[in-house]
C-alpha cells in the first residue's frame, strides 16, 4: 500500500475534507472580536473617574474608590453589616490569616473586634459585649 502524504489520516491528521479550511474559524459563531467579557468591563467601570463634593470641595475619585469609601463610612456609623464585609473583604484582598506569621496578621485586638461585630451581628448577646 502505498500512502500518499497529504492522505495520510491517524491521531492528530484527519481526513482532508474534515479538516479546517484555510482563513475559516473553527468556531465561526463563537465570540466577535473585541467583545470584553465580565471581568473587563467590571475593571474598566470601577476605574472611571467621578466627582464626589465633600464639604466645599470636590474631588475626583475612581468608582472604586468611592464604594470603598461610602462602605467603611457606613461601617464607622454602626452599620454591622458594612462592618461585616468590610473585614470580611480585608480577609480576603489584605490575606489576612488565621497564622500569626501572617504578613498583614490582625492584632489580637483587631481579631477581637471582628468577633464581636460578628457575634453582635448574628444576635448572640450572651457571650459578645455590645460596642460602646
Amino acid at each position: 500500500m502505498a500512502s500518499n502524504h497529504n492522505s495520510d489520516v491517524g491521531y492528530g491528521r484527519p481526513p482532508i475534507h474534515s479538516r479546517f479550511k484555510k482563513g475559516a474559524s473553527g468556531n465561526p459563531t463563537g465570540r466577535l472580536k473585541g467583545v470584553k467579557n465580565l471581568k473587563t468591563d467590571l475593571q474598566e467601570e470601577l476605574a472611571e473617574l467621578i466627582s464626589v463634593r465633600y464639604g466645599k470641595h470636590k474631588y475626583q475619585l475612581t468608582k472604586q474608590r468611592a464604594i470603598i469609601k461610602s462602605l467603611v463610612a457606613a461601617a464607622v456609623r454602626g452599620d454591622t453589616k458594612a462592618a461585616a464585609a468590610v473585614f470580611a473583604l480585608c480577609e480576603r484582598v489584605l490575606e489576612v490569616g488565621d497564622g500569626d506569621d501572617a504578613p498583614n496578621a490582625l492584632s489580637p485586638e483587631g481579631k477581637e473586634l471582628i468577633e464581636r461585630l460578628v457575634a453582635q451581628n448574628l444576635g448572640d448577646s450572651h457571650d459578645a459585649t455590645r460596642l460602646a
